[in-house]
């Protein structure tokens, strides 16, 4: 996972440098506000962070030429994307606001047997032949019941990851 941004396609904002002086919303209590602020003081972008309650509300405001940008998880981006009335209309950052990081499940503490079971178990699917097809079923095809497609290609650090995911 990534976090990137989301903007009107007409605006043609495909980088960090393209929103210098420019406002991003992001939703309160995610870790994606500090990231915006890390690359924001780091790069010396000028932007302007608007904090909302909802990520909803955080794209409506980019939906309504309100702000630029919603920086957000890229997955959760992506489905915003197809969720909306116009998908055609907004595309995602082809930089990355932070570096990728990894999701994960969680786990009672103590219980090391069940874990070593999710472990293995998870270890078959991803080095299964089956995952390629798995992952294009949920990220590349219409997703059962929504009529929606996210188009998010497997990347290739998750590839590799699929290879040897320990």
């Amino acid at each position: 996972m990534s976090v990137r941004y989301v903007a009107l396609q007409k605006n043609n904002f495909k980088t960090l440098q393209d929103l210098a002086g420019r406002s991003v919303s992001v939703a309160r209590g995610t870790v994606n506000v500090s990231q915006i602020n890390r690359a924001n003081r780091q790069q010396q972008l000028n932007l302007s962070i608007i904090p909302v309650d909802t990520l909803q509300q955080a794209f409506d405001l980019v939906a309504d030429d309100r702000v630029a940008a919603f920086a957000m998880d890229d997955i959760l981006l992506s489905t915003m994307i197809a969720e909306s009335d116009n998908p055609e209309r907004y595309t995602l950052s082809e930089e990355a606001v932070s570096p990728t990081e990894p999701l994960g499940f969680m786990m009672r503490l103590g219980d090391d047997a069940f874990a070593e079971h999710v472990n293995n178990a998870l270890e078959q699917i991803y080095t299964s032949p089956e995952m390629p097809r798995l992952y294009q079923r949920w990220f590349q095809q219409p997703l059962p019941g929504k009529g929606i497609t996210l188009n998010v290609p497997m990347s290739d650090m998750l590839a590799e990851h699929f290879v040897a995911p320990r």
